[in-house]
């Protein structure tokens, strides 16, 4: 169960959306195996990460509420804060069709390219992200990696992990990063951290880390929403293909074939 100061910047998120849209329908709802996609009625679109292990074995995961195409933006939105992982996942790309536009004052490309990393920095990454793993550790004196694993174990951390030789990184139980952050310089937290109610934890164990990012497809494009937290930067991901971007969340497509369609910010 979020914490009340947790719940606090879930409710600013959705306080700041719906200051901004109260218009808008919802036209189309995707709940893919890796993403979950809404489109709206102007037509643009978000996603945000599916938590699909741990959805629950109901017949209906919305349990019947509701149906979600034609409902109003807000009724979407004010699914943030829920419990249920789904409902907070739905509510999050609802958000990001809101704010997650192209915007030319905003930096574009790579995230490592803004991200000062220095030789004796420690770099804390909550949430695995597979393709920065290797140019962040190359860079840097240590990289340690928090994942939902119950007990520390190594993979292939090359995204072409196919390969034999490819290295390997070890997942620690993400329950650890608490531990480890204020230890850190950089820290970069999966924005996935917003839906599962372990953000605001996450930010307080950063207080006193020079850079802190919060990178991935779930981000919402709402720096006032971080003002007072540690967040320097938020790199997010806006859809500027919606049609192709809901074929790939109903197909089970991952981030590599949403990148390929889309711009990153």
């Amino acid at each position: 169960m979020p914490s009340n100061e947790e719940s606090s910047v879930a409710s600013q998120i959705v306080e700041l959306v719906l200051q901004r849209e109260n218009s808008l329908k919802v036209n189309d709802v995707r709940i893919g195996l890796r993403y979950t996609a809404v489109r709206l009625s102007n037509g643009r679109t978000g996603v945000a990460f599916t938590f699909r292990d741990e959805v629950s074995d109901c017949c209906s995961i919305f349990r019947g509420r509701f149906s979600l195409g034609g409902r109003p933006v807000s009724d979407l939105v004010n699914l943030l804060p829920s419990e249920d992982l789904i409902e907070s996942t739905v509510g999050l790309a609802c958000i990001n069709a809101v704010v997650n536009q192209t915007n030319t004052n905003y930096l574009t490309g790579n995230i490592l390219d803004y991200i000062d990393l220095r030789s004796d920095d420690n770099v804390g990454m909550v949430g695995h992200f597979v393709t920065l793993v290797e140019s962040i550790r190359s860079r840097v004196r240590s990289l340690s990696v928090f994942e939902k694993v119950q007990e520390p174990h190594q993979i292939k951390s090359d995204h072409l992990a196919r390969r034999h030789y490819a290295p390997t990184i070890t997942l620690r139980p993400s329950a650890k990063a608490i531990i480890a952050l204020p230890g850190c310089r950089v820290a970069l937290i999966s924005s996935t951290s917003i839906i599962h109610h372990t953000v605001n934890d996450l930010l307080h164990a950063s207080e006193k880390c020079g850079e802190v990012s919060l990178p991935g497809a779930s981000t919402p494009l709402l720096p006032e929403a971080f003002i007072d937290t540690p967040v320097t930067m938020l790199s997010i991901v806006t859809i500027t293909e919606p049609k192709s971007i809901l074929w790939v969340v109903s197909e089970g497509g991952g981030m590599r074939s949403i990148l390929r369609r889309q711009t990153c910010l």
